[in-house]
């Protein structure tokens, strides 16, 4: 069964969908064709089967491929392909829904919601069109975001290479990287939501290059939610639990009683947590931190979640956290809350800063 929040999602984008087309002219309000009428009612049968609890992914995903046959000629087309693809971007009926699109539609705008959608996607299928659209699509932005979703691929086929120590792993982050320059280069200007396409392309490249397990981290120079001076080489010599995090970030603050307990339990020793907070009140964030019993100390990331720290460091998932050894290097990097393993190799790692002080 789908969860209803998507197919809610659905129907917002059918709304898009459904917009006259041209939305500069409001003068007056085109009814729908009925191919698109047709896109709503299927839309609706499958909201009130998923809430029914009798909704699958296969049944719905053949209907639309249908409904997409019966209205070639319509743009509600598109639409209903591309609900299969977002839906099960890695299926065979998806598999099917890309290959129409990249048959008839290829120059459609709406190529970029079908490349956010493969962004995560390792198939051959999602792989192919992505390709189809980089090279031969006229639209450019789907573009970019082609360029984009393939160079994240080719990142994560890297990695996989690096973790298994196969011996192409260095070809394989150079054709990733690669990409990343093209999309900063050729795409870069594109705007995605405050940010733009080379702000993101940027960050994975620094993140490939400075923050990989078994570098020296790097430098992080600016100041903290007070205002005062501060620099991540201050706390060298000393194990540091590096978190992004913010107030508004209900996983991080689910964190925040272990992270006290781990400051109890550690008092007087080489160990510190160091923040990179993303609240964008500084005034309000520093009373929450009274309040939640926050006492350590964090960097002012601008405000904002996008800000130049977070961005800098490729920072998606909320919490991202980095354990630093005592002389400076990377042991660890979490997308994610971490595993209780990480209470037994802070205390490993506290014992090896302190062997070194003798």
């Amino acid at each position: 069964m789908f969860r209803v929040m998507l197919a809610a999602a659905g129907l917002l984008l059918l709304t898009a969908a459904l917009r006259s087309e041209d939305p500069k002219d409001n003068s007056k309000s085109e009814k729908p064709s009925a191919a698109a009428q047709k896109y709503v009612s299927l839309l609706k049968d499958f909201q009130e089967a998923n809430r029914e609890g009798k909704a699958t992914y296969g049944k719905y995903a053949r209907k639309f491929l249908d409904l997409a046959k019966e209205i070639a000629d319509d743009p509600a087309a598109v639409d209903a392909l591309i609900w299969v693809v977002d839906y099960g971007p890695d299926s065979k009926e998806a598999g099917t829904a890309l290959e129409a699109l990249k048959k008839d539609h290829l120059d459609s705008p709406k190529m970029v919601q079908v490349c956010r959608s493969l962004n995560e996607s390792d198939s051959k299928q999602a792989v192919s069109f992505l390709r189809a659209v980089l090279d031969n699509s006229k639209d450019h932005h789907s573009q970019g975001q082609a360029c984009y979703s393939l160079a994240t691929h080719a990142k994560r086929i890297a990695q996989r290479a690096k973790d298994n120590d196969e011996e192409n792993a260095d070809n394989l982050t150079k054709e990733a990287e690669d990409l990343f320059e093209r999309v900063i280069k050729d795409f870069g200007d594109i705007k995605y939501g405050n940010l733009t396409f080379k702000d993101f392309a940027e960050g994975e490249v620094f993140e490939m290059r400075f923050l990989v397990v078994g570098m020296n981290v790097p430098e992080i120079d600016g100041e903290d939610t007070e205002g005062a001076r501060m620099k991540l080489s201050d706390f060298k010599g000393k194990v540091v639990l590096l978190e992004f995090w913010g107030h508004w970030c209900g996983a991080c603050m689910s964190f925040v009683p272990h992270e006290r307990e781990l400051v109890k339990k550690l008092d007087g020793k080489p160990f510190a947590i160091v923040g990179i907070n993303s609240d964008r009140d500084r005034d309000k964030s520093k009373e929450a931190d009274k309040k939640s019993e926050i006492t350590w100390r964090s960097f002012w990331n601008g405000g904002s979640p996008d800000g130049s720290i977070a961005t800098k460091w490729n920072v998606r998932k909320w919490p991202t956290l980095y354990l630093i050894d005592h002389t400076g290097v990377i042991r660890n990097k979490y997308k994610g809350l971490p595993g209780d393993s990480i209470d037994r190799v802070i205390g490993e790692l506290v014992k090896d800063a302190e062997r070194a002080k003798k």
